[in-house]
C-alpha cells in the first residue's frame, strides 16, 4: 500500500471515530436531559371558568317553539341561553339571561348565565357586580354556593391579571364558602388557589379528593387535568400525559 493511501485511511478512520464519539455523546446527553414538556397540556382546552350547564331542559328547536306561545317560559329561556353559551355566542346568550333575571328573579341560572356572558365578553368587573347583586336575593344552599363559586372564579381571573394577594385571598374565601354549601367546582377552585400559591401538595390533595368522589364528569375531568398540570410542573411528563388522557376521556366536550 502506498504511503498516501495509508494517510488517507488513517484520516478516514479518525473522521469516523470522531463522528461516533459525537453521536455517543449526544445520545448520552439526551438520556440525562429531561424530556420535553408537552406544550400547555391538552391543546384546545375550553376555558375552565364558567361552564354551561351539562344539560338543557329542552332542545333549542322546542324551546324556540315554546317561546312563540309564551315568551316568558323559564325553561325555554334557559334552554336558548344555554344553547347560545355552548355555541360561544355570548352576546346572544346575554339577551336571554337578562330576560330571565327580569322575569324570573328566583331562577339562579339567569344570574349565572349573565355572569358567564359578561365575563366572556371581557367585562369582569361588571360580572362581579352581577354576582354580588345575585347574592342579595334569598338563594340558599347549593344555589347560593354556585354564585359564590363563580365569584371566586371572577376573583381568580382578576388575580391572574394583577397578581394581587388580596384578590387571591378573596377568591379562596368565596370558594370555601361555596364548598361549605355543596357547590360543584368549589373545591377545584380551592385547588387552583393552592396552585397559584405554589402549594402543590395541598392542591394535589384537593384534586385527588375531587377525582375519587365527585359525581360530576366535568369536575372529575378538570381535576385530572390539573393533576396532569402538577405532574408537568414537577417534570414527570409521563404521568402528566396519563392524567391529560384521562381528562379527555372523562369529559371530551371540555377539551376540543
Amino acid at each position: 500500500m502506498r504511503r498516501d493511501d495509508k494517510r488517507l485511511n488513517r484520516a478516514v478512520y479518525w473522521i469516523w471515530f470522531g463522528v461516533a464519539i459525537i453521536a455517543f455523546g449526544t445520545a448520552f446527553l439526551l438520556v440525562l436531559s429531561p424530556q420535553k414538556a408537552p406544550q400547555h397540556g391538552i391543546r384546545g382546552i375550553r376555558p375552565i371558568l364558567f361552564p354551561a350547564p351539562e344539560k338543557m331542559p329542552m332542545s333549542y328547536e322546542n324551546a324556540k317553539k315554546r317561546l312563540t306561545i309564551d315568551p316568558n317560559d323559564v325553561n325555554a329561556l334557559v334552554s336558548v341561553m344555554v344553547y347560545y353559551q355552548n355555541q360561544g355566542r355570548w352576546r346572544d346568550s346575554m339577551v336571554y339571561a337578562r330576560r330571565i333575571v327580569a322575569k324570573h328573579p328566583q331562577e339562579v341560572l339567569g344570574y349565572l348565565g349573565l355572569v358567564y356572558a359578561l365575563q366572556n365578553c371581557g367585562a369582569t368587573e361588571e360580572a362581579i357586580k352581577v354576582a354580588y347583586w345575585a347574592l342579595q336575593h334569598p338563594f340558599k344552599g347549593v344555589e347560593r354556593g354556585q354564585i359564590l363559586r363563580v365569584l371566586g372564579d371572577l376573583r381568580l381571573t382578576l388575580y391572574e391579571k394583577n397578581h394581587d394577594n388580596h384578590t387571591l385571598n378573596l377568591a379562596e374565601q368565596h370558594y370555601r364558602e361555596a364548598h361549605a354549601l355543596g357547590a360543584p367546582l368549589a373545591m377545584l377552585g380551592m385547588a387552583r388557589v393552592a396552585i397559584e400559591r405554589g402549594q402543590y401538595s395541598v392542591a394535589r390533595y384537593y384534586l385527588t379528593q375531587i377525582y375519587s368522589r365527585s359525581p360530576y364528569p366535568r369536575e372529575r375531568a378538570l381535576a385530572a387535568y390539573y393533576l396532569g398540570y402538577l405532574a408537568e410542573q414537577m417534570g414527570d411528563f409521563r404521568t402528566s400525559r396519563y392524567w391529560y388522557d384521562i381528562a379527555k376521556r372523562t369529559h371530551p366536550r371540555s377539551f376540543i
